[in-house]
This record gives C-alpha cells, structure tokens and sequence, in this order.
C-alpha cells in the first residue's frame, strides 16, 4: 500500500472527524444557551425532508413547530441555528413592540453580484426606513379608489375566458388563469402597461413572472436559502432571480423612465411614478439609481401577483368543496350589485362583507407564503425568562403552522368564514386569534391592501356571472404542495368546472 494512498485516507478521516465534531459542537448551540431544541441530524439538523425536497419549507417549518409546546424551539438548518417562535405574545412583540432588536429580514443586498437585491424587502436601517415611508402613500385608500377602474378593467377578459368553458365542460386550471389576471393588474398599477396575458399567456410580463417561480432546481435552491440561510445565500452569490428576468425588468423601467421624462407625464399616481418622486430630490439630484429602481419593481411585481393569484384560486377551491358557502356569496354579490344599479365600484366591493370574510379565511388556511424571516439586530432578552436571543440570530415565522393550531382556531383544517365575523372577533386579540398572511408589525407586507382588493374584486367578477365546481381529480382528494417550492403551488394546479349561472338559476 503505497504511502500517498494512506496519506490520503488519514486525511479524509481526519476531515470527516473534524467536521462531525464540528458539527457536534454546533449541535449543542441551544442547550448551551438554555433554549428548548429539536435534536437535530447529521448533517442536516433539522430539515432533512426539506432538504431532500420531501417537504416543501412552510410544511417543513409546521412539522418541526408541531413537535413542541414551547413559546420558543432552537433548530438547525444544517450546522445554522435558528429559532421558530410559536408563541402569539412573543410573537407580537418580536414584531412590533420591540420591532428595533428585529429589524432585519436576514436577506442580504449583493449589489455586485446582483443589483435586485437592492430592494424594499431587503433594505435594512435608515435607507429601508426612508422608501418604506415614501412609498406607503401608494396604497393609500385614496389611491386605491383610484385604481379600481383599472383593475375591473383588467377583470373583463377573465369572465370572457370563463364563458368559453360553461360551453365546453372542461376544467380550468384556476391558478394559470388568475395568475394571468394578477399579472395584467400589477403591470396597470405599477407601471402603468395595459396587457392581455389572459388572451396571450406568452405575454413577457407573464413569461417572466412564471420563470420566477418556475421549480426548477436552481430557483428553489436561492429562493428556499434566502428565507432560511441567508448568509449561505451570499456565501453562494446566489442572484434574487435568473439575469433575463432581471433584464427584462430594468428594461421595463428604463423605457417607462425616458418616455414619461420625455412627454413630461408626470401626473400619474401609480407606483412607478411614486419611484419616479423617490428618484430626484426637490433639488432635481437623482438619488435612486435606475438598478433600484428596477430591484423596487421586481419584488412588487413577483410579491405582489402571486399573493394575489394563490389567494384567489385557494378560495375558489375552498367554495367549490364548499357550494353553500359558494352560494352565501353570490347571494351577497347580487344584494349588493342591486343597491348599486349592477354597478361594480370601490364603494360597493367594500359592502361585500362575507366575500372579504372568505378572504380572510383563505388567507388563513393557504398563506401565499407560509414563513417569514426574521434577524436579531440586537441582543434581546426574553421577558420573565433567563433566555437571551443574540445578535445575528435567526428568527423564523410559521405563519402556516400557527394558522391551523387548534389552539387558536377551532376545527383549524376547516374552510368557516364566519370565524371572521365581527360578532365572532369582538372579544379576541391576537392573543386568541394569531392571524398575520402579510406579517405585522412595521415590516408588515406594504402592498397587503392592493393583494386584498385585487383577489376580492376577481373573486367577484367571477361569481357574479358563474358558479364553480371541483375538477374530477379533487374530488375527495386533499391538495398537495410542491415540496421545491417557497410559494404553495397545488401539485396537478386547481381545476375547476365552470357554469353560467344565468343558465342554471332562475
């Protein structure tokens, strides 16, 4: 046996050695602390089923949260500890009360690797402080007002490609189609673009928005890490998206940019022309380079259509297993449409109170996004405990999880509307009833109330005129999740029947 072989095998072990005890080091991260942990694996901590794509994040994160009673667990997502904070109270003051010790998100701006990261959602400190402010006038209930033409507007081919299926008798993939829908809204809303994606699905914007979620590999790898391990994401230099998308976007932006300068329409009040006022101080110096600009535009865009288009379609699903609850809100739609002269407006979509409960109750159950991040900025004592959460640590959200806790809902897998009436909430806080599909606190998603409209008046403009029905595959069948992916992708989509209501009711 040659001496370079042997050397070679005492090196390996030698490695292998290292690295397990290293990793038995690290495993031993929370009880040195004194924190309540799940043993972990090697060499995958925690996350073993997400890691080999058994299960997708947000399953993942409800599985591990299922295995306590604590207020707070320790995890590993490989040799990265990470908390999962299950506690409501502990909850909102991590969010909010002291939202200063836990201002970060965790992701990380790489602006050299890829200028998309420069956006709102991983801003941190004064510069996120500073365009969280001025871009929240955007979504203002007055510029909302202002935008509900365009969005009815953009819901018009939606009922025309429903009409061609009460003919046909096949199913609709709900989640394409509304998808479509979403994307023609934000484009209208953002940059001020009219499209037709529902007619022409190879449309760029929609082209783009699907590669962004496309599950491939690549995708889930950066997109799963930087909710999870953010600090692998920039060992990695990992990009936020694919560089076409990326092009695409900054394209976009340019072009808008130069013709809105050059035939000085500067009067419009979408959310592009609020990064416009963002971009040139009084003095008329730009302080916002066009690259974040675009990064500003990129993550409204790709957040902003697929909260919206997993809300919608989970909810038409939900009232399709659920046909009483299907007809309780056309009854409402057609109430309320009748004191209105049929008239659909912001005044008269805001009457429909059980269409908003069914929302709310969507929201709860299918979260577009089943976890949040968080990062402690500051060490952060635990109040009446001896546990001090350290600087740098992760913090992670189960949204999901804690939605379908039967200790906070009853009959928590149950699709109840009526959880949300006003008579059932009177005397609960979020104590009682924990309940954040947008997060909360100073970092609480900025476009909640846009995503919210949008899925209500496309909701409505489908069940005014049609009535739904489980595809054949659904039937006695629960939905399963793609285990790649960050958002909750139906595995086979949601498919539905469509009918004319005009048809089949008197």
């Amino acid at each position: 046996m040659s001496t370079i072989f042997i050397f070679a095998v005492i090196l390996v072990t030698t490695a292998v050695a290292t690295a397990y005890l290293y990793m038995k080091y690290v495993f031993l991260h929370w009880k040195r602390r004194g924190v309540p942990f799940l043993e972990p694996t090697f060499p995958f901590g925690n996350f073993k089923d997400m890691i080999l794509q058994r299960l997708s994040l947000s399953d993942m994160v409800t599985t591990l949260y299922n295995k306590s009673s604590d207020a707070l667990v320790g995890v590993y997502v490989t040799v990265h500890p990470s908390l999962i904070v299950r506690d409501p109270k502990l909850l909102r003051d991590i969010l909010i009360k002291d939202f200063q010790h836990f201002t970060y998100r965790g992701a990380n701006i790489m602006e050299d690797v890829d200028p998309m990261t420069n956006n709102l959602m991983m801003q941190n400190g004064e510069k996120w402080k500073d365009n969280r402010s001025k871009m929240t006038p955007a979504f203002s209930t007055g510029k909302l007002k202002g935008m509900i033409g365009v969005i009815l507007n953009c819901a018009q081919p939606l009922s025309k490609y429903m009409e061609q299926y009460t003919q046909t008798g096949e199913t609709i993939e709900m989640r394409e189609v509304l998808a479509r829908f979403s994307v023609s809204v934000l484009a209208a809303v953002a940059f001020g673009i009219n499209i037709n994606p529902i007619e022409n699905p190879d449309e760029e914007f929609r082209y783009f928005g699907r590669k962004f979620f496309a599950l491939t590999p690549r995708n889930m790898l950066r997109l799963n890490l930087t909710f999870i391990y953010p600090k692998l994401v920039k060992l990695l230099r990992l990009r936020f998206a694919d560089k076409d998308v990326c092009d695409f976007i900054t394209s976009t932006v340019k072009q808008n940019l130069d013709y809105r300068v050059k035939m000085n329409d500067l009067e419009r009040t979408d959310f592009f022309q609020i990064l416009m006022k963002i971009r040139n101080d009084q003095s008329g110096k730009s302080i916002m380079s066009v690259d974040e600009m675009s990064a500003h535009a990129l993550i409204f865009f790709v957040a902003g259509f697929e909260s919206a288009a997993a809300t919608m379609s989970y909810c038409m699903y939900e009232m399709s297993r659920k046909p009483e609850i299907q007809r309780r809100a056309q009854q409402e739609i057609d109430a309320v449409l009748k004191q209105y002269d049929g008239k659909l407006t912001y005044e008269s979509i805001a009457e429909m109170k059980y269409v908003d409960r069914c929302v709310d109750e969507t929201l709860r159950l299918h979260p577009a996004f089943g976890t949040i991040a968080r990062e402690c900025t500051k060490d952060y004592k635990i109040a009446d405990t001896n546990i001090v959460i350290q600087k740098g640590t992760s913090l992670i959200v189960p949204i999901a999880a804690i939605h379908r806790d039967g200790k906070y809902y009853e009959q928590p897998d149950e699709f109840i509307p009526e959880r949300f009436d006003d008579k059932a909430t009177a005397n609960k806080t979020f104590l009682d009833m924990p309940y954040l599909p947008f997060g909360d606190g100073p970092r609480i998603c900025i476009g909640l109330r846009l995503a919210k409209l949008e899925a209500k008046v496309g909701i409505i403009c489908m069940l005014k005129d049609y009535s739904f029905e489980l595809g054949p595959q659904h039937i006695n069948k629960e939905l399963k999740s793609y285990p790649t992916s960050i958002a909750k992708f139906a595995v086979g989509g949601i498919n539905l029947k469509v009918k004319s209501r005009f048809n089949n009711f008197a």
